[in-house]
C-alpha cells in the first residue's frame, strides 16, 4: 500500500544470541481463570523452549508476583474480573516485573486504564504462536550486550 507506513522492528529479548552460560532464563507468569486458560496454554507452548511459564489464578496471581521474582507478568482480561485492581497489585509487588494485558477485542478505554495502573504493554490476542512469543519477547527488556 503507498500510505502504509511500517514502524522499524523492536530488538525482541527473544531474537538475541542464546543466553550466556549461567544466565538465569525469563520467568513468565500467565493469569487466567482456572478452567479458563486456553490462551495460557498457548503461552506456555508458544514459549516452551526459551522461557518457563506459570499459570496463576486471579485471585492468587499478587501474592504469587510477591512471593516469585517474574520478569514478565501476562493478564488475559477476558480472565480477570477487575482488571485494573489486579493491574495495580501486580505492580504495587513488583515494580520491575514487565505487565503484558492481552484482550481478544480492546477498547481504547481498557487501554487507556491499564497504562495508567502500571501495564507495560497492552496486546490484541493471537492465536498464534509467533505473535504471541513477539509480544512477550517485547515485554522483556533485551540482554545487555
Amino acid at each position: 500500500m503507498w500510505n502504509q507506513w511500517t514502524p522499524p522492528a523492536q530488538p525482541s529479548f527473544f531474537d538475541c544470541p542464546p543466553l550466556p552460560e549461567g544466565r538465569a532464563r525469563p520467568r513468565v507468569l500467565c493469569v487466567a481463570r482456572p478452567g479458563g486458560d486456553t490462551w495460557c496454554q498457548l503461552v506456555r507452548e508458544s514459549l516452551a523452549d526459551v522461557a518457563p511459564v506459570d499459570v496463576a489464578a486471579p485471585l492468587s496471581a499478587a501474592v504469587d508476583v510477591a512471593v516469585n521474582r517474574y520478569d514478565v507478568v501476562v493478564l488475559d482480561a477476558a480472565q480477570v474480573d477487575d482488571l485494573i485492581d489486579l493491574v495495580s497489585e501486580v505492580r504495587r509487588h513488583d515494580d520491575r516485573a514487565a505487565i503484558l494485558v492481552a484482550s481478544a477485542a480492546p477498547t481504547w478505554q481498557q487501554v487507556r486504564d491499564v497504562f495508567r495502573a502500571g501495564a507495560t504493554r497492552y496486546c490484541q490476542q493471537s492465536p498464534h504462536r509467533a505473535d504471541i512469543r513477539a509480544e512477550v519477547g517485547a515485554a522483556l527488556p533485551a540482554p545487555r550486550r
